[in-house]
């Protein structure tokens, strides 16, 4: 039996993951007891979500890597940190709670406990919002999990929902077609079921260029995998969105 592996190239976060930068002299001011207010927002800096308060020491000790965007409002003694996203369309299902839950652990100096891929997912969404270099190994579990363990209907929407607004978004959703393929999922109820809708519903806000690279990747492993026995990813899709690739 041939093996078809992943075609998954290690690459790094966005940022180059820096040191810690010489801190400005408002924040040089703040004391470690400090509570700051972690935002989300757009890239502009509206919009802007309140997500959890957190100590500045914490900070300091678990992501430094952003202490340098925190903000000291002089005329209110306010100390926020804004996170800034590319879209804040799913932020209440993938920044919020993963956030939320990051620091919650981080306060009470407990390791996360992220038992499915959906969830480790989420955790590693926000590592690399932190630009946590422990992003790079959370990275690497995940995409070792996708070749041994099926995907269920929420591990595919966080997948889909936490990265498309990245540059990894493609390698993703490769990894994400593979094990689909892989592991049958499509024909496994109510879960595949689950799936194909979503995936349909997500690919009419994409370009036809676009649709028709997730429908012939698919095909590509489903046939390299199982050429009898695996379902035309997409059949609906396949009909009336992909018409004009058929």
């Amino acid at each position: 039996m041939i093996r078809y592996s992943i075609p998954i190239r290690r690459i790094r976060l966005e940022s180059k993951l820096p040191s810690t930068p010489h801190r400005h002299k408002a924040q040089q001011s703040l004391l470690g007891s400090t509570i700051v207010e972690v935002q989300i927002c757009n890239q502009i800096k509206q919009h802007r979500k309140h997500v959890v308060d957190i100590s500045l020491n914490l900070l300091e000790r678990y992501a430094p890597e952003v202490v340098h965007l925190i903000e000291a409002n002089p005329h209110n003694d306010k100390v926020t940190l804004p996170l800034c996203l590319n879209s804040l369309e799913h932020s209440n299902e993938i920044e919020v709670p993963a956030l939320t839950s990051l620091f919650a652990h981080w306060s009470a100096d407990t390791t996360p406990n992220i038992p499915s891929i959906g969830e480790t997912v989420l955790h590693y969404c926000v590592l690399r919002l932190l630009n946590n270099r422990e992003a790079l190994y959370v990275r690497d579990d995940i995409m070792s999990r996708l070749e041994a363990e099926p995907l269920n209907e929420i591990d595919v929407q966080s997948i889909w929902w936490g990265l498309q607004e990245t540059y990894e978004f493609h390698e993703w959703v490769d990894a994400m077609l593979y094990n689909l393929a892989h592991f049958d999922v499509l024909n496994k109820q109510p879960v595949g079921g689950y799936i194909e809708l979503f995936i349909e519903t997500e690919l009419l806000g994409l370009s036809d260029q676009a649709h028709a690279r997730v429908a012939s990747t698919y095909r590509r492993y489903r046939d390299a995998i199982k050429p009898t026995k695996a379902p035309s990813l997409l059949r609906r899709a396949t009909r009336h969105v992909f018409r004009t690739h058929a």
